[in-house]
């Protein structure tokens, strides 16, 4: 799969979590399948990354903290953060 074709689906998983916020997943799709997939992406997409590498620790440090808050409960924090990832325009990465 090409780089653009991770990161378009990256994005899908985030936009995911940013929507069905944990709790609120329709069946078939979980939170522990969206988040399965998000990670995967995520795990390839950095390994194809020339030019943007240098985003890569924030990059984890929000999926880290978004999932943190997910898994403790806090909704809010969970959206707030999935949204704020979505919003770096992760699909322009190169």
């Amino acid at each position: 799969m090409s780089l653009k074709e991770t990161l378009a689906d990256f994005s899908t998983e985030v936009a995911f979590c940013a929507m069905f916020a944990h709790d609120r997943y329709l069946m078939p799709m979980s939170y522990e399948q969206n988040k399965a997939n998000l990670l995967r992406y995520w795990s390839e997409a950095k390994g194809q990354l020339k030019r943007d590498t240098a985003l890569i620790p924030a990059i984890d440090a929000q999926i880290e903290e978004m999932f943190a808050a997910f898994d403790s409960g806090d909704r809010k924090k969970g959206i707030d953060t999935a949204m704020a990832l979505w919003n770096r325009n992760i699909k322009q990465m190169e």
